[in-house]
């Protein structure tokens, strides 16, 4: 029995390194019903973008909590927990992303069978989007 109105959205495919006790929670509200909504991170924005409901549990990394207050100031977001923090997304900055963007470090070697297995794969995913 739920004693709250808000919608559960859960990402279980976060690509965080949530710990295998964050991992299990967050399967745990999908799998026993509490998750109104499973979703990837980009799916939680379009859901809440159309959505008429005003507040969210969110089960995936707390920046995603974050992120979903700047984008939806007139809604409330609460984390289904607070120690859902993934160290290598806070490493990322725009600095980071822009010096890499203007000079590449040294390349990586990918053997030709590797590379197309790897080419084939992403064309599929993008065939599904």
């Amino acid at each position: 029995m739920r004693f709250f109105a808000a919608i559960v959205l859960v990402a279980l495919s976060s690509g965080c390194a949530l710990t295998p006790a964050q991992r299990l929670q967050t399967w745990l509200l999908a799998h026993l019903g509490l998750a109104d909504v499973v979703l990837g991170t980009g799916g939680m924005i379009a859901y809440v973008e159309k959505s008429p409901v005003r507040e969210f549990v969110v089960g995936t990394e707390t920046g995603m909590v974050y992120r979903l207050r700047k984008k939806f100031p007139d809604r409330e977001f609460f984390p289904a927990t607070k120690h859902a923090l993934c160290p290598n997304m806070k490493k990322i900055t725009l600095e980071k992303v822009a010096q890499s963007l203007e000079s590449p470090g040294p390349g990586i070697a990918v053997e030709p069978g590797i590379a197309e297995r790897a080419r084939r794969a992403i064309r599929a995913m993008l065939d599904v989007s």
